[in-house]
């Protein structure tokens, strides 16, 4: 396998840490209730792609860093977590655009207001 340079490596870790951001605000929406049905699949893959997401962030920082001769990470040990956070975001920006299209809909307060009357 080829090896990054250090500018490819900081585009990674900007990728990274976009999806660590995704995650965490996954996360503080998903983790309040309680998982049953679907959400308990859902909820699993938000776990596994922010712990993904964390392990080849750690591992690209560590590689960014490393002396040049000291560089012995393959890139296989960031390029799999990589790809498994990617997969795990898609699966749950899918969820979020077209499983919960129809099921929750703004309640229409103007059929809710009381009518008033014009004088």
């Amino acid at each position: 396998m080829r090896d990054m340079e250090p500018d490819q490596l900081v585009e990674l870790a900007s990728l990274l840490v976009t999806l660590m951001i995704f995650f965490s605000i996954d996360a503080k929406h998903r983790f309040n209730r309680k998982p049953h049905g679907e959400r308990n699949l859902f909820h699993t893959i938000s776990m596994v792609g922010g712990i993904a997401t964390a392990v080849a962030f750690a591992v690209v920082w560590v590689e960014l860093f490393l002396p040049e001769e000291n560089k012995s990470i393959d890139v296989l040990l960031y390029f799999l977590p990589s790809s498994i956070a990617v997969l795990a975001a898609l699966i749950l920006a899918f969820e979020l655009l077209v499983l919960h299209k129809g099921k929750k809909k703004p309640p229409n307060q103007r059929e809710n207001a009381p009518a008033q009357s014009e004088d």
